[in-house]
């Protein structure tokens, strides 16, 4: 594991943020993490035991998602992403989409990937977000089209029980 640098002396122990060098540090203990620099971070969450635990609680319909469904819907999510939209290492993905308990899942499935995530605010102009020059977007489904540039791929979530995201080509 590497060493755990020590933290400025100079904190402030409500917000963790230190004036000297303009940074945020977390309040929490320092977790040491591991010295292998090939090691990116979805493996290296996904590897840790997680025994059923509850991963995520969408506070809006008390949904609950357990890491291990969590993992496989990371694990479902890039293969369609490689698969199906042939996003690979080094492209750029945008996420258009509002807070939801499958942001996570997308994000750590194009990070798997090796692809860059950008997000950005929904009220966003099209202008603005085609300066972004992503290879693929990423859309929520009530999100205007128009919004999401360069070939959006529609992000909904499954009716089944088992939690799924389902992303399809929208027409153009």
């Amino acid at each position: 594991m590497a060493e755990i640098t020590e933290k400025p002396s100079n904190i402030d122990p409500r917000s963790g943020f230190c004036k000297a060098n303009s940074t945020f540090y977390s309040k929490r203990k320092p977790v040491p993490l591991p010295s292998n620099d090939s090691l990116d971070v979805t493996t290296f969450i996904s590897s840790r035991a997680h025994n059923g635990k509850i991963a995520f609680i969408d506070a809006a319909t008390g949904r609950q998602l357990t890491f291990a469904d969590v993992w496989r819907a990371v694990d479902a999510v890039a293969s369609s992403l490689s698969a199906d939209f042939g996003i690979r290492k080094g492209h750029v993905v945008l996420l258009l989409t509002p807070n939801s308990i499958y942001f996570p899942i997308v994000c750590l499935a194009v990070m798997s990937l090796g692809a860059i995530i950008t997000t950005t605010n929904p009220l966003n102009t099209s202008a603005k977000l085609r300066n972004r020059s992503p290879i693929r977007s990423l859309c929520w489904p009530s999100l205007s089209r128009n919004s999401c540039p360069n070939s959006p791929i529609q992000i909904s979530q499954s009716s089944s029980l088992a939690p799924t995201v389902v992303l399809r080509t929208l027409a153009n």
